[in-house]
């Protein structure tokens, strides 16, 4: 079974690329997701800011596109390293 899992945010950073098991490339992103809502008892509209760091094996021009990209989409499994 798995857990699914789609991020919408903005880039914190440039995308890394880095080599792992058979120089396959590993692409590291840092992503931001806001969450916003109104107080119920002032009134006020209050927000949060998550950061998050999906990785993929991803093709090599998924970098630079990355990169250039101010906000975007991410979606698949969560994976917990322990």
């Amino acid at each position: 079974m798995f857990n699914t899992v789609t991020l919408i945010g903005y880039l914190g950073s440039d995308a890394e690329s880095r080599p792992i098991r058979n120089n396959s490339p590993l692409t590291v992103l840092s992503l931001a997701t806001k969450r916003t809502w109104k107080n119920r008892e002032t009134g006020e509209s209050e927000s949060q800011t998550t950061w998050h760091t999906p990785a993929a094996t991803l093709v090599p021009a998924f970098e630079s596109f990355a990169s250039s990209a101010p906000a975007m989409s991410s979606c698949g499994n969560t994976l917990a390293l322990r």
